[in-house]
């Protein structure tokens, strides 16, 4: 669920790579949604929202869509960077579990336990935000190497914890390790996703990425305009958001264009592609 006004944080990694301004950017998302303003909900808007059926079954539907379209072009993603706003880390942690687990034998619990080593607030990097980050959430995965050689992860734990303690934080994987067993692979595979507390709300994972970089200028006379690198190929992502009309608040789903980079490369000032 994405309230309207947390939407322009989502979309500015993207759109800041085609030139757009942060008015500009609120005033794409409203004249895609058709309001005038930025709706101003209160708790009571809250209280009796209802997500109908065939709103859930859309946005599932697109999910769906949306996720079996980015496995197709993973190796198109993985070409441009990846915009972390927050200084996320994914680290993977693979366990050699071949003869560790006697046969016959059930697992009733199993726990992954990291340890958070603190930091003072002085080491802390320069504030990007109005609004100063005391948490981070750090989410487990569970690691399915598909016959194609791609991934799957599945989401097994995840909490909110303070980036200024310290100690063991511990992780209930039970739900991996079974997973595991049922594959039969020698190894367990799990990523552990390390993210700053997000302004906005968005899905899971959602990366926007951006495009970076440097472009070699073509030497007089063949130039026809300063390059950079600039967006070339962008995809939708679907959303689920409220929307006040009058004294009632009505959730609906739809895809916003441009929320995620799938392709940069050299583009002159005329808009010729180089």
């Amino acid at each position: 669920m994405v309230l309207l006004g947390m939407m322009a944080c989502a979309l500015w990694a993207v759109v800041t790579a085609q030139g757009l301004l942060p008015g500009e950017v609120e005033g794409a998302l409203l004249e895609r949604l058709g309001l005038a303003e930025v709706p101003r909900l209160g708790k009571r808007d809250l209280e009796n929202v209802v997500v109908p059926a065939r709103v859930r079954n859309r946005y599932i539907s697109l999910l769906h869509q949306h996720k079996d379209k980015e496995r197709k072009q993973f190796n198109m993603l993985v070409a441009g960077r990846c915009d972390y706003r927050a200084n996320e880390i994914k680290p993977r942690l693979v366990f050699e579990m071949k003869g560790l687990i006697p046969e016959n034998s059930e697992v009733t619990m199993a726990e992954l336990k990291i340890f958070q080593k603190g930091i003072h607030k002085a080491d802390l990097p320069p504030r990007r935000h109005h609004r100063a980050v005391h948490n981070a959430r750090i989410s487990v995965y569970w690691v399915k190497i598909l016959a194609d050689g791609t991934n799957r992860t599945s989401l097994i734990d995840s909490r909110l914890v303070p980036i200024l303690g310290s100690g063991w934080k511990a992780f209930d994987v039970t739900q991996a390790v079974h997973y595991w067993q049922a594959t039969g692979d020698s190894r367990l595979d799990l990523e552990v996703w390390i993210e700053a507390e997000r302004l906005g709300r968005y899905p899971p994972g959602y990366q926007a990425f951006h495009c970076v970089g440097g472009c070699k200028q073509p030497a007089w006379p063949f130039r026809s305009g300063e390059r950079s690198c600039a967006v070339l190929e962008s995809a939708s992502l679907p959303i689920m958001y409220l929307v006040k009309k009058g004294d009632y608040t009505e959730v609906e789903v739809a895809e916003f264009p441009n929320m995620i980079v799938e392709k940069c490369g050299c583009v002159a000032d005329n808009g010729a592609v180089m």
